[in-house]
């Protein structure tokens, strides 16, 4: 397979649309200074410490563990060793700044030959790290001007193995003029000694002068600024609640494709050129629908090559975007596939499909949504002739059962006895075949042969590649073509049995059919976010000016800040593509594994329609979606209506009334609709059953209660990890924090989710009295420090605590 190799020099002024990095003016600074891990090496893992255990899968691999050990018991000691080095050395020589070698002489000499299981977690790292191509491509700006680079970083690894993963992973190394590691100077950066070595070294720059890029705040900004130095929070890869890493994480249980993370992190932060309200389309589409679409237009080409297709033949609406991804992914593969949109849709292949109108086929069709009964007469060229339905022509045909006529005869009974009439049959027929003709010529001169030949649709029962197969027969032409689908339906077994070659990207006769069903049941917001300006296929024909047959496309209804959305979204799902390309070039092995990965890859999009965040129901929501079979209608997504619906119902008996049809309400987007209600409720849900005993699960609780008993607002006490927990669950339910309390008199004046860490006497000063405790191991003892000081106020406290 010849791929065309996506090298670091087609990243040149990525830096230039970092939402971080794009105001940077190297003319203005004589030193570029940066931090190693998350900043210019990301990790094809999700914890730091999953490097440990895969040390332990190679290791009990190659037989260098004692018997007995498994990989997950040595991560642990791992961990446990590196504590225990550090407490040795603080204890010994005042600092503990651990290397390696300290690190795994505290393990017992029984586990097994501490340099072989060095050496292999030296390999690990070179395996699991890859270059930041956007602060890569900061450096190769400031080296242009001649500006020396430097790496500053709190590790245990030496500045040589350092350098050896960066040559491992191709970064010219002599690009860096000089490596300072904590390990190696007794100290790192949030003590300031590494920036006191940095500027002992470079004496003749001055601090204002330097520019300091890392992710942590503490040691990369704050410890920095101390000594006047220019700092950049790089803040990539560190997690942020709102982000959608963290709510996939709540709806599974874990992080899902933890191999791409950062580069998915990396992709929405390239963001630059779009402002607030934009970014949110941009991150979408880089940071979730980008990797579903490069991977499955991967797919595609993979097929198409290892097959030997002829060519591939993406459908229309969304035929022009997976065009392409598609176009793209074959060129840096190096195949020159034909790849077309075709201009097809469920309306335009419908009647060439048909060989003629039964009572079976009525009965299908009067079940399609929003479809009127001037819209089945008008399908039919049928309105001139059809006046004694007149009364009827804005009711949906699917409510036609329902109404009786004045001879007593129902309603939906009469117009199948009229379109079954013999003389409407036979105006019926003559209409078939015309269509089938022009349908037939179409595909010809479209495609350069139907022989060996690729379609490709998102999905998902296969209606129009079926449509498309019978019309091929009934013309009595010899085909042969492969049906490509992103999200395939349960009941494609039956396409299958049939003989049709219909295959799903993630998943297809009920694989993966959990997700996938729940995707199915509300695509409209997908659908959407992937189409191009055009509008539906409605039909068909001859055009005597270009000798050719071409569509009759429907009018596009959108408005212009709709279209403007996708656009960005469509743009982020690219960004992320290329970036792609540049993992699977530096990343072979691993991008293999993702790619394997389909559930995981199918949980992508699952999320997005399942557990969506409120920013997601509410923009997502407010698109129009338009249902393109024979008819012109038009609505939002998430409507007034459906809102109402929940507040007459409630929201169990909503959801128990809507989640499995659209008939049964009529709303497209029921998970939507709920977050836009109550934006807690389906959080947690999730949160109790894939997070039950953690910080998060319990602080939601808390927050609920409180916001119950109607409280607005509130002081937090607690700064650690359980207050971070709690700060994410204020955040999600909007209960507005005054300040944070806390002990520990040295973080005083530092602020977490920008709210400031404070004294319990500066709080009692602000004239809040309600506190939240954000600790389980002091919660009581805290409550008590609150009653006791508030012993000598006139005002008492109302404290909540996590239990």
């Amino acid at each position: 397979m010849l791929l065309k190799k996506t090298s670091i020099d087609n990243f040149l002024d990525l830096w230039k649309y970092d939402k971080y990095l794009h105001f940077v003016d190297p003319k203005n600074y004589e030193l570029l200074s940066l931090d190693i891990f998350d900043t210019i090496i990301f990790r094809t893992c999700h914890h730091p410490t999953d490097v440990f255990l895969e040390v332990g899968n190679r290791a009990k691999k190659r037989g260098l563990l004692r018997k007995g050990l498994t990989p997950k018991e040595f991560q642990q000691i791992r961990i446990v060793a590196k504590d225990k080095a550090r407490r040795y050395l603080k204890k010994r020589y005042g600092h503990d700044e651990v290397t390696l070698k300290n690190i795994y002489d505290q393990f017992p000499k029984n586990i097994s030959n501490q340099n072989e299981l060095m050496k292999i977690e030296l390999e690990v790292e070179q395996d699991y790290c890859y270059l930041n191509p956007s602060i890569v491509s900061i450096i190769l700006e400031f080296i242009k001007y001649g500006k020396p680079v430097v790496l500053v970083s709190d590790m245990y690894l030496s500045s040589q193995q350092i350098i050896d993963i960066l040559a491992k992973n191709k970064f010219p190394i002599d690009y860096i003029d000089r490596i300072f590691v904590s390990n190696e100077h007794s100290g790192g950066k949030s003590s300031g000694i590494l920036f006191e070595v940095l500027l002992k070294y470079y004496n003749d720059i001055k601090s204002s002068k330097i520019l300091h890029i890392g992710d942590n705040k503490k040691a990369d900004v704050l410890a920095a600024a101390k000594y006047g130095i220019t700092t950049i929070h790089y803040k990539v890869v560190p997690s942020s609640f709102d982000s959608v890493f963290e709510w996939e994480r709540i709806r599974y249980g874990e992080v899902i494709l933890p191999e791409i993370l950062s580069l998915r992190k990396l992709a929405g932060s390239l963001s630059a050129n779009y402002d607030k309200s934009e970014e949110f389309w941009f991150k979408l589409g880089a940071e979730v629908l980008g990797p579903f679409f490069a991977l499955f237009a991967d797919w595609v080409i993979h097929i198409s090559m290892e097959e030997h297709k002829n060519g591939i033949y993406p459908f229309m609406r969304e035929g022009k975007i997976l065009k392409e991804l598609l176009k793209r992914s074959a060129d840096y593969h190096g195949t020159s596939i034909d790849i077309k949109e075709l201009y097809v849709s469920r309306q335009a292949t419908y009647l060439p499909s048909l060989e003629k109108l039964d009572k079976e086929s009525i009965e299908k069709l009067f079940d399609r949504r929003n479809l009127k009964v001037k819209d089945v007469f008008k399908m039919f060229d049928l309105l001139e002739c059809s006046q004694v339905f007149a009364d009827y022509y804005n009711l949906d045909v699917s409510e036609t059962r329902d109404v009786l006529l004045p001879s007593g005869i129902n309603l939906r009974t009469e117009l199948i006895n009229y379109l079954l009439s013999e003389e409407v049959q036979k105006r019926i027929n003559i209409m078939l075949e015309e269509k089938r003709n022009l349908f037939i010529q179409y595909l010809q001169q479209e495609v350069k042969s139907l022989e060996n030949v690729i379609t490709v649709d998102l999905g998902f029962q296969g209606t129009i590649q079926k449509s498309i197969e019978k019309a091929l027969k009934l013309s009595e032409k010899r085909y042969s073509i492969t049906h490509l689908l992103a999200l395939g339906a349960e009941t494609n077994k039956f396409n299958l049995l049939e003989g049709m070659d219909i295959r799903g990207f993630v998943g297809n006769a009920g694989e993966n059919i959990e997700f996938i069903k729940t995707i199915m049941r509300s695509p409209e917001g997908l659908e959407q976010l992937i189409m191009k300006r055009d509008g539906s296929t409605l039909d068909y024909k001859y055009d005597y000016k270009d000798n050719k047959v071409v569509p009759i496309l429907d009018e596009n209804r959108l408005k212009s800040s709709e279209i403007r959305a996708k656009e960005i979204c469509q743009q982020g799902m690219f960004i992320f593509q290329k970036l792609w390309f540049y993992f699977k070039d530096n990343k072979e092995k691993t991008a293999q594994m993702v790619f394997s990965k389909k559930t995981d890859i199918c949980k992508l999009v699952h999320r997005l329609i399942d557990l969506p965040s409120y920013q997601e129901a509410m923009k997502i929501g407010d698109l129009s979606h338009d249902d393109n079979f024979g008819t012109t209608s038009i609505n939002k997504i998430c409507t007034s209506e459906n809102e109402k619906l929940v507040s007459d119902m409630g929201i169990p008996s909503f959801l128990n009334r809507c989640l499995y049809s659209y008939q049964n309400g009529k709303v497209y987007w029921p998970q939507a609709v709920v977050t836009r209600k109550n934006p807690s409720y389906l959080f947690k849900k999730y949160v109790k059953l894939n997070d039950t005993f953690s910080y998060l699960a319990i602080m939601s609780q808390m927050v609920s209660k409180v916001i119950d008993e109607g409280n607005k607002k509130v002081i937090v006490y607690g700064a650690g990890e359980a207050g971070h927990a709690l700060m994410q669950a204020a955040h999600l339910f909007s209960l507005e924090v005054e300040c944070i309390v806390d002990r520990n008199k040295s973080i005083w004046g530092q602020k977490i989710s920008g709210v400031e860490i404070v004294s319990l006497d500066e709080a009692i000063e602000r004239g809040l009295h309600v506190y939240l405790i954000a600790s389980f191991a002091f919660a009581h003892e805290i409550k008590k420090d609150i009653e006791d000081r508030y012993s000598i106020e006139t005002q008492q406290p109302k404290i909540y605590l996590p239990f």
